[in-house]
């Protein structure tokens, strides 16, 4: 899933009614922060473009999806316990923009021996936004 359109997904939408605007009625969302915008923009540029700052975000974002994703924290019986995990609406659109597919697929599995998407797609749907 695209980080832009998972923000929209996670901030839905605002009624305003025109009875307190005093303007007719009208649906809107509220913007991704500019310095989000600015972060996911690096998926556009060359690493070696990026500042010191930028790449020990993204490095941070990856190793925490990494460790949600390798990790037993968001296995079913653990969330069956009432163990789980909430995260900001930043965080989440972070980890979608720049968490690294899973590593190889096991074998025996009928896998390819390429990295899945499905691993990270998981990890995303069991955590709980804030």
């Amino acid at each position: 899933m695209q980080p832009e359109h998972l923000w929209n997904m996670l901030v839905g939408t605002t009624i305003m009614d025109s009875a307190t605007s005093g303007y007719a009625t009208r649906v809107g969302r509220r913007p991704m922060p500019q310095k989000l915008k600015d972060l996911l923009e690096l998926r556009n540029l060359p690493p070696d473009s990026w500042t010191d700052n930028d790449r020990a975000l993204v490095e941070s974002v990856r190793g925490l999806a990494k460790v949600l994703m390798n990790g037993p924290l968001l296995q079913e019986d653990v969330a069956s316990m009432g163990i789980g995990l909430g995260v900001s609406k930043e965080l989440m659109v972070c980890l979608a923009a720049f968490a690294e597919p899973a590593g190889a697929a096991r074998e025996g599995e009928g896998g390819t021996g390429r990295p899945t998407q499905n691993t990270r797609d998981v990890m995303l749907s069991s955590l709980r936004v804030l």
